[in-house]
Order: structure tokens, then sequence, then C-alpha cells
């Protein structure tokens, strides 16, 4: 268990236990992450679920299934794969704003 982890140069992991994750520039994180806050700088590829604030950086890449409480990307930074809002389900059942399709 850590308070928080920065990650330099490769890492293939699972991180459970962990409240911050940051991936600097040469950093690449491949595997599994629940966090409470990241900053991804570098590259991350695989699943990741945080539970406040992810920041992507203009030099961040990220790749696989990922979660989050709110969401800051700067120019640059890129997001692909599965993305949602934290306990958000897959499919909405019924959104108001979505209604007005008659």
């Amino acid at each position: 268990s850590c308070e928080r982890l920065v990650v330099e140069g490769s890492l293939e992991a699972a991180l459970m236990d962990s409240r911050t994750l940051d991936v600097t520039p040469g950093g690449h994180f491949k595997g599994l992450a629940v966090v409470d806050s990241a900053t991804i700088s570098g590259h991350f590829d695989g699943e990741l679920t945080v539970e406040g604030l992810l920041k992507v950086t203009s030099t961040g890449r990220i790749i696989g299934t990922i979660r989050f409480g709110e969401l800051e990307v700067e120019r640059g930074g890129t997001l692909s794969g599965d993305i949602a809002i934290a306990g958000t389900p897959a499919r909405a059942s019924g959104g108001k704003a979505s209604d007005q399709n008659e």
C-alpha cells in the first residue's frame, strides 16, 4: 500500500491500494489501477478507475477502459476506448434531455 505511485519508467501491475497515480511524460503503465486521483502525462494502457479527478496532460495518452469522477484534459492529451463517468451505467435508461425524440 502506498499513498502515491509515480511511474517514470515502464510498469505492468494491478494497483488497488494507492490514493494517487502519476505517470510522468516518460512513463508507461500497463494494467489495472483503481485510485482516488490520477495525472497522466505519459502512457496508460489498461483499465483505469479514478474516483475523483483524472487529469490528462498535453503529453498524456490513455487507451482502455476509463472511469472517472471528474475529467480534465489539456490540449493534445488523448483518451481512447470505453470512457464513462464512474458509477454511470453503460446504458442510460431514460435521460430527460434526450427524450425530445418524438
